[in-house]
């Protein structure tokens, strides 16, 4: 396995047990370069805020809005394009539409975003994304246990699995990848802080992860 940035290698590899990473490297996986950060804001102005539209963090039902990728995540996102070079993605866990909108202008990839949840900021920002990036975007509105006959006839060579974050949701994201023929795999939340069953769900499994890129670790099957 191969960590990046390579300088962390070492250290990934003596605290890799380790539920929380090591300082170093939880200050680089935070870090957002300056360019970035104004791509952040240029992708994602648009779509709804953590705080959500009743400004408390809560959705409609009074639930706590999801935590979403942020600036500092597209140097991690930008690493997978280097190396899949993605052309149909697959996106389990849509949330608020950051990581899609990342997706779209870091690539020329088409994007399925699949998402539980109704609350009106998911589905503001599936809108938007839709009308803004014709023909290249998706969304579809289902628990990913339930998703596969609604989309088992397109094609994809890509998954991008920021879903639930137990080990059984993870489990049943990589089955999903396994049963439409995606290759290539890429899971948000590697240390166990953020995804307690990200791991332990992935060595369950036929799939190898052959990178980690900081919180995002790639691998294929």
């Amino acid at each position: 396995m191969e960590y990046f940035p390579v300088h962390h290698r070492q250290l990934y590899e003596e605290t890799k047990h380790l539920e929380v990473p090591p300082k170093e490297i939880h200050e680089y996986i935070m870090s957002v370069p300056y360019e970035d950060g104004l791509l952040f804001h240029k992708w994602t102005g648009p779509l709804a805020k953590i705080n959500g539209f009743r400004g408390d963090c809560l959705d409609k039902y009074g639930n706590p809005i999801p935590y979403c990728l942020g600036p500092h995540s597209i140097k991690m996102l930008r690493a997978v394009v280097d190396m899949f070079k993605p052309k149909a993605i697959l996106e389990i866990g849509f949330n608020l539409g950051y990581s899609s909108a990342m997706w779209l202008n870091l690539t020329e990839a088409t994007v399925v975003g699949v998402d539980i949840s109704d609350k009106d900021e998911t589905l503001f920002g599936a809108e938007y994304l839709k009308e803004h990036y014709p023909g290249r975007f998706e969304f579809v509105l289902s628990d990913s246990k339930l998703v596969y006959d609604k989309i088992k006839d397109r094609k994809f060579d890509m998954i991008f699995i920021d879903g639930g974050h137990d080990e059984p949701d993870v489990l049943n994201d990589i089955a999903l990848g396994v049963k439409l023929g995606i290759k290539k795999f890429a899971f948000d939340d590697w240390w166990r802080c953020w995804g307690p069953g990200v791991q332990s769900g992935i060595a369950r499994t036929p799939l190898t992860i052959t990178h980690v890129f900081s919180n995002i670790a790639v691998g294929t099957i």
